[in-house]
């Protein structure tokens, strides 16, 4: 999967428009019959540099998946600029497939979340807002007040369990570091 990534960040900054599951050399064809949500995080010198994802899956196979979540990651991450060609053989890239999630029912289940393993998607129950935390993702987070302090940031308000649906995700990594 890590090749086909490639292979969508390419094609896109050399056409600037989306590659079509034709345009890609598909070494796994299973890849077509299967859908999967997932996740692409893009790193440049170790820091993110871009990342995008889907929690349900959207589109027809993992392949249509990864364009669509690679585009974004690429350029419609507000956070950073659109990444540009001189940038590509700096990237390193991170795939998390997403196998299951569970609600966290309470707050001391919240706190035995293992913040370099787990990570978690918070939404605030009037559905105003929404984040993702991937684990240990900013390479930022030492501790469990580290882990409040990231999702707080990323929330724009202090962090109150009780206000939020909290899911805690698994995923499969592939990755290429």
């Amino acid at each position: 999967m890590i090749k086909i990534v490639k292979q969508i960040i390419s094609f896109y900054l050399e056409n600037n428009t989306y590659p079509t599951v034709n345009d890609l050399t598909i070494d796994n064809i299973d890849l077509l019959n299967k859908k999967e949500p997932l996740f692409v995080t893009l790193y440049k010198w170790g820091e993110v540099r871009g990342s995008a994802g889907s929690i349900n899956s959207i589109k027809q196979n993992i392949i249509e998946e990864l364009i669509d979540v690679t585009i974004h990651a690429l350029s419609k991450d507000n956070r950073f600029n659109k990444l540009e060609k001189s940038e590509i053989n700096d990237l390193n890239i991170r795939i998390d497939l997403i196998e299951s999630r569970e609600i966290i029912e309470n707050i001391d289940s919240f706190n035995s979340l293992k913040f370099l393993k787990d990570w978690v998607i918070v939404i605030k129950k009037d559905y105003d807002n929404m984040v993702i935390l991937l684990p240990n993702i900013s390479n930022k987070i030492d501790n469990q007040k580290d882990y409040i302090d990231v999702l707080s940031k990323k929330l724009w308000e202090g962090f109150i369990f009780d206000n939020y649906i909290v899911y805690k995700i698994n995923t499969k990594v592939v990755s290429d570091f």
